[in-house]
């Protein structure tokens, strides 16, 4: 079908579902420097997305919100991400596996910002698309 990408969905084939991070100071991580990602911990959304061709498509999704991307934050506000995995396009699913993964940047010039107030896809503070 081809729309996954253009659906303006972050797709995430693979993700670890831990890391550790490592200091400079010493070889080995403890279990607070661990990054953790809890697969289960998703809301389920659905959004509409018109292609190029001006077709209107349902497009549904798992969302992880305000996800911690360092092992220590100094501000978590700052320092997460969103992550939206497709799984169903008009009613037939879909495996992102695949997937490209697609990052979207609400940065002006040099200001900070930030994902914790998102809703989804186009909405909220980390808006992509036409916020549909």
């Amino acid at each position: 079908m081809g729309i996954g990408a253009t659906a303006g969905v972050a797709a995430v084939g693979g993700i670890a579902l831990s890391a550790n991070a490592s200091s400079s100071k010493s070889s080995s991580s403890s279990s607070s420097d661990a990054l953790v990602f809890d697969p289960d911990a998703y809301t389920k959304l659905t959004t509409t997305i018109t292609d190029t061709d001006g077709t209107d498509h349902s497009v549904t999704y798992h969302f992880w919100k305000a996800i911690a991307y360092v092992a220590k934050p100094v501000d978590a506000t700052h320092q997460s991400l969103n992550v939206s995995v497709p799984v169903e396009i008009d009613g037939t699913a879909v495996d992102a596996t695949n997937a490209p993964i697609l990052f979207a940047n609400s940065v002006g010039g040099y200001m900070p910002s930030s994902v914790a107030d998102a809703t989804g896809i186009g909405g909220g503070s980390a808006s992509v698309g036409d916020g549909r």
